[in-house]
């Protein structure tokens, strides 16, 4: 066996055999010749031989973000991938980093998939990384998501009625972006002079405001707190207000 042309050098394990292994470094087209002789006559054969080279999968772990919700969607794509050796590709999604250095506050879903579901124990930062294999080679990369609260206000902050009459008060939730957040069950109690174990419950309009209203029909004089909260995807307490009752 000899090497009519080709890219770059060729490695046979033994080029006096009709059957041997070559070797082959750099990628290209290579002709290969194989010779016979018999004492008297020489026959020759040629092949072509196409090398490829595995290249190293090239995935994206997606952008950067910043979330209110308890949960999002890790997805990621590929960039780039040459289906060699086996047009196999392994994914795994990992927790590089998380708030007090705790990946178990991330739950993810479905690791060895491309797109996954996961969920989220505590707000902070957090980073993602995305692995892509082929078995031969591996790249990866990551993405990082800030879990934020959102903010619940409670107004007005202090008011005044007469005994016996209702008293309303609202709550706003806006996420990190001060947008309302519509939809969202916000919950009311109330602890104080009208008697302890008044609640009720509202969903938020599309100004993010839900609406809590009661009556004191206690009789009773003096002040009053008044407290709200959603655990809709993420726990939130808004600061409690007053109401004074005379």
């Amino acid at each position: 066996w000899i090497v009519v042309s080709g890219p770059g050098p060729v490695q046979f394990d033994d080029p006096s055999q009709t059957n041997t292994l070559a070797e082959f470094n750099v990628p290209g087209d290579y002709v290969l010749q194989l010779s016979a002789y018999d004492g008297q006559y020489t026959a020759t054969s040629n092949m072509t031989v196409h090398v490829l080279q595995n290249q190293v999968p090239i995935v994206s772990a997606g952008t950067n973000r910043v979330i209110t919700a308890t949960n999002t969607t890790l997805q990621g794509t590929v960039v780039s991938e040459d289906g060699l050796p086996s047009h196999i590709t392994n994914f795994l999604w990992s927790v590089v980093f998380a708030p007090e250095n705790n990946p178990a506050y991330a739950h993810i879903l479905s690791p060895t998939s491309l797109t996954t579901g996961v969920n989220f124990d505590k707000t902070g930062t957090y980073v993602f990384s995305l692995t892509a294999d082929d078995t031969w080679s591996s790249s990866t990369t990551n993405v990082t998501i800030c879990v934020q609260a959102p903010s619940l206000i409670l107004t007005p902050p202090y008011g005044a009625a007469p005994t016996n009459t209702g008293y309303t008060v609202s709550a706003r939730l806006l996420d990190n972006n001060n947008q309302p957040l519509t939809n969202v069950l916000v919950d009311f109690s109330v602890a104080g002079v009208s008697g302890d174990g008044k609640t009720g419950s509202g969903l938020t309009g599309s100004n993010g405001i839900a609406f809590f209203s009661y009556t004191n029909d206690s009789g009773n004089s003096g002040r009053e707190t008044i407290s709200a909260w959603t655990d809709t995807n993420s726990y939130v307490a808004a600061t409690p207000v007053y109401a004074e009752w005379g």
